[in-house]
């Protein structure tokens, strides 16, 4: 489009007034030019022979003097001395004369106001005319029958001839001047007749560059240049005009593969969202249950079946978490809390839900950690549990003998979390991309060790996402080593401690319309000394609340009637209504992903407990709420990843 550009650089009025300036200027200069030197040289020959014809006007005239002198001198009377003042007067240009015959005898004769010029004789032996300025002299012997008689000189003004001159000049001028005035014109107009197909052609390249319809073509007038240019551009709005096609087609193309894969993204988080809620569910009934019966008198036998049942389905929930974090993240889906959290208490957590896995391997898992890293720190408790989990999960996995040990620093630059396994190690060559989707330490881990390769990616996107970096050493057969460090800054104030606060006494209102749902919470609320009052939807939620004083309701999201979202709003509404102090609200949900989750708290939900249900994440939430007994209730911590 670089030639519409130009097109508009260069507007119509502009092309046409400055080609149509350059051709008159030059017309212009030409025939003034051809006018000033034809008139130099008419000048300059008329004003030489104007000078030769005075010079021999003058010589003619001063022979003649000459004579009448000569006759004055010897005869003296009036008559001849008229005479002679007669020939000087018939010159209108001689002045003086002068005459000196040879017996010395000299005649002078002035014309008024010349009575002083100095003329003076030169004894010439032969006539000459020579100008001094604007002044003519004329010297010349005077000779009868061939013998020097006497010399004459004569005084000539020629200044009449510069006058003479000076008013041809004026003529000469205003002439050239009008004519110059009549060849620009004529040269004016017919530049405007030689540009006219120009014009015609940028206006056209005007009108293409602003309507962008390269379907215009111009008529070829004449063969000559305007006329191939013409065809030219021609040309050039047919390949525009293809182009300007090809084009549109592709950006439609572009359009409709945009829409197509916005709307293929919807389908694919509405599906992870789906999919994440239905598989919860089961899990919910297979980890509540077994978490449940662990609490209760066992065989050794049958709690090691219940052991492998709370692995096997706590080990499909963490494949199923990494998908679902990684989905979010890779979407940039994923904000991070910037809250108050205790970092021992948080490491120790996420290793107490991973010694499951060490007891039934055999294995040891060691926590250090260092007094620099105890009190409170701001950032993501959430998230930073997930990385500890992740990487300490991750070593057990592979891990045949010995252990896992994490040790934990806190300094200036923040935080330092190092988790050292004896397990197989990494080869060299997988090492550089460890931290990549689906990468494990070799091809037939996946069959030998199990998992998908997620949870490292899941560690380098939440580390990321917290300014910190992750690192590995490792090597094969000896164990790897995992450094992460999180410039996470210091709380002012230190963490409470709510655990001091028992459970057991607790009433707690529970709204889930699944059945087996509700047997799960009831029996994993029993275990920790708590009897809930069930409701199946969200309108018997308010109702119940409205109807008595509770320390906690625990509000599945998706029921019939009304959903939990809604059950939380109009609850929210009617404590501000009647100056109550806000009850703790939990949403305990499949439905848990990040997006989601800001949209529970959003409605007034105080945090949320995902299912599958974990206990210790259901007893923190009972914790937090017996301590707003005699306080005002926190903001319960929620965890989506675990």
């Amino acid at each position: 489009m670089g030639v519409f550009r130009r097109a508009d650089a260069l507007r119509t009025e502009g092309l046409g007034r400055s080609l149509e300036a350059r051709v008159v200027g030059v017309a212009l200069l030409s025939t003034l030019t051809a006018l000033v030197v034809a008139f130099a040289v008419y000048q300059w020959r008329n004003w030489s022979s104007d000078r030769s014809e005075l010079a021999r006007e003058s010589l003619i005239l001063a022979a003649a003097i000459a004579a009448a002198a000569d006759r004055e001198l010897d005869i003296g009377s009036t008559e001849t001395q008229a005479a002679t003042a007669a020939l000087l007067y018939s010159s209108k240009s001689a002045a003086v004369a002068v005459y000196r015959d040879t017996e010395g005898r000299e005649f002078r004769l002035a014309k008024p106001g010349a009575e002083d010029v100095r003329l003076s004789l030169t004894g010439a032996i032969r006539p000459t005319a020579r100008y001094r300025g604007a002044v003519l002299e004329v010297h010349a012997p005077h000779l009868v029958e061939g013998r020097r008689a006497g010399e004459v000189a004569l005084w000539v003004d020629g200044g009449h001839l510069i006058t003479e001159r000076l008013a041809n000049i004026g003529i000469a001028l205003g002439l050239s001047l009008a004519a110059t005035l009549a060849g620009g014109f004529v040269a004016r107009r017919l530049a405007q007749r030689a540009l006219a197909p120009l014009r015609a052609l940028e206006q056209a390249m005007d009108a293409a560059a602003s309507s962008r319809d390269f379907s215009v073509r111009l008529p070829v007038a004449h063969d000559d240049e305007v006329g191939r240019l013409t065809e030219r551009f021609n040309r050039l709005l047919g390949g525009l005009e293809t182009y300007d096609e090809s084009l549109k087609s592709a950006l439609r193309d572009a359009t409709a593969a945009r829409d197509a894969a916005e709307a293929a993204g919807a389908m694919k988080a509405q599906f992870l969202a789906n999919m994440g809620h239905e598989l919860r569910t089961p899990l919910n009934g297979v980890l509540g249950m077994s978490q449940a019966l662990l609490r209760d008198p066992l065989t050794p036998a049958q709690r090691e079946r219940v052991d492998v049942i709370l692995n096997s389905g706590s080990a499909l929930l963490t494949v199923l978490n990494d998908i679902l974090d990684l989905a979010d993240m890779e979407r940039g889906e994923v904000r991070l809390e910037n809250q108050a959290f205790d970092l021992a208490q948080i490491v120790e957590q996420a290793c107490a839900t991973a010694s499951l896995l060490a007891r039934t391997k055999a294995l040891t898992l060691e926590v250090d950690i260092a007094p620099s890293a105890g009190g409170a720190w701001m950032g993501d408790a959430a998230r930073l549990r997930q990385v500890v989990y992740n990487l300490v999960s991750n070593g057990l996995k592979f891990t045949d003998r010995g252990g896992v040990t994490v040790r934990v620093t806190g300094g200036e630059r923040g935080v330092v979390i190092v988790v050292t396994d004896t397990g197989i190690g990494v080869p060299p060559d997988v090492l550089p991309r460890l931290f990549e989707s689906f990468t494990q330490a070799e091809a037939g881990a996946t069959r030998r060790y199990g998992g998908v390769g997620l949870g490292l990616a899941v560690c380098r996107h939440v580390v990321a996402l917290m300014n910190g970096t992750i690192a590995a050493e490792s090597e094969a057969g000896k164990g790897s080593t995992f450094t992460v460090l999180l410039p996470l800054d210091r709380a002012e104030a230190q963490m409470g401690g709510p655990q001091a606060h028992g459970v057991a006494g607790l009433k707690v209102l529970v709204a889930e319309d699944n059945e087996t749902n509700q047997l799960v919470v009831r029996t994993v609320l029993n275990a920790l000394g708590v009897d809930p009052t069930m409701v199946a939807d969200g309108r018997a939620a308010v109702d119940a609340w409205s109807e008595a004083d509770w320390d906690l309701v625990l509000m599945d999201i998706q029921m019939p009637v009304q959903d939990g979202v809604a059950a939380t709003r109009e609850i929210r509404q009617r404590e501000v209504e009647r100056g109550l102090a806000p009850t703790p609200i939990i949403a305990l949900t499949a439905n848990a992903m990040p997006g989601q989750v800001d949209g529970y708290l959003a409605a007034g939900m105080d945090g949320v407990v995902p299912k599958p249900i974990m206990i210790e994440q259901l007893h923190g939430a009972l914790v937090a709420a017996a301590a707003s007994r005699t306080e005002a209730h926190p903001r319960i911590e929620s965890s989506a990843s675990m």
